[in-house]
């Protein structure tokens, strides 16, 4: 369940730009709020909200430019703020896995304009418990790491090449081999057939007549 809202949280902050943040129960988070990232001037700003979550937004607490910090009563006693309104620090101590979701500094001009600013998503993680531990060990001694698949895949590859060329070199050299073999030279028959007296007879003289015999 909790690796879904991490994805989904995720995807958000990709496409709002918004900080991602992880922690575990117990810790600490701190925001800051800065009235520079959204306008020029602080001019005319009355206050300022942090919300939490999406739809709805629930307030964890007012900064009134009175200086004087008002927190809902789900956050009492775990908001700390440090600076000034237009540019300040909020930590937020004890966390639980409820606190988990956007955080939002929203600035306000008068009671009808807002500017929303700075933007955070918090992911608070419950600690994992021991049995699903020891089955991720088992799992990870099962499933060898993606590194070690890739090299054993490599020198599988390259032995299979190598067995490929030799075979190659060796089957060129057999072909030759065999022309080799029935090219027999002229000399080499002839001299087999001197020692087995296969010798062709010689051709008879022929005798022209001479014209001076009649005479």
């Amino acid at each position: 369940m909790l690796l879904s809202w991490f994805i989904v949280f995720l995807c958000i902050s990709a496409n709002t730009g918004d900080v991602l943040l992880l922690r575990k129960p117990g810790e600490n988070v701190t925001l800051q709020c800065s009235f520079a990232e959204c306008v020029s001037s602080i001019d005319g700003c009355v206050g300022m909200y942090l919300y939490h979550g999406l739809n709805p937004e629930k307030e964890v607490l007012y900064y009134h430019y009175s200086e004087k910090v008002t927190p809902r009563k789900r956050y009492s006693q775990r908001v700390e703020k440090n600076g000034s309104l237009g540019n300040h620090t909020l930590t937020i101590s004890n966390l639980v896995a409820e606190d988990s979701g956007l955080y939002r500094c929203d600035y306000k001009r008068t009671t009808e304009t807002d500017v929303k600013c700075t933007g955070y998503i918090l992911v608070v993680s419950e600690p994992t418990s021991r049995p699903e531990e020891e089955h991720q060990l088992h799992v990870d001694e099962k499933c060898p790491p993606l590194v070690w698949v890739a090299v054993a895949t490599c020198a599988i590859s390259i032995f299979a090449t190598i067995i490929f060329v030799l075979l190659i070199l060796k089957l060129k050299q057999w072909t030759r081999s065999r022309r080799t073999a029935g090219s027999v030279p002229i000399e080499c028959v002839y001299e087999v057939m001197t020692k087995n007296r296969i010798v062709p007879e010689a051709a008879p003289e022929v005798f022209s007549p001479n014209t001076y015999d009649f005479a």
